[in-house]
């Protein structure tokens, strides 16, 4: 369940990889914290937090790559809210997503 070529919203892989960030070997907590990042979805504080937890853990590898994920984590989030804002923007008369070339030219972190 825990592989490479999870994808973001991958359930199942989010559930085990959350249930072993707490397992005793580092060598899967940090296979578990490098995966949240790539099946984590937006708005998921509960991910998000044990990331965070995960930062402290007692071993590098497994700090950085929760840090790694948690940016990956974050930098989804931003990118969500900013299309929100363009989309809410575009019905109610603001700004134009056409002003904002970016949002649309890369796929979603």
């Amino acid at each position: 369940v825990l592989h490479n070529t999870a994808e973001r919203g991958d359930l199942l892989a989010k559930e085990t990889a959350l249930t072993l960030l707490a397992d005793p070997s580092p060598i899967l907590r940090r296979k578990a914290a490098f995966v949240l990042g790539k099946v984590a979805v937006r708005g998921e504080a509960d991910t998000a937090q044990r990331l965070i937890e995960a930062v402290g853990d007692e071993d590098a590898d497994v700090r950085a790559a929760a840090a790694k994920s948690l940016t990956l984590v974050a930098a989804a989030d931003a990118f969500g809210q900013m299309r929100d804002i363009m989309t809410l923007a575009s019905v109610t008369g603001g700004p134009s997503p056409a002003n904002f070339p970016y949002l649309g030219a890369h796929k979603r972190p």
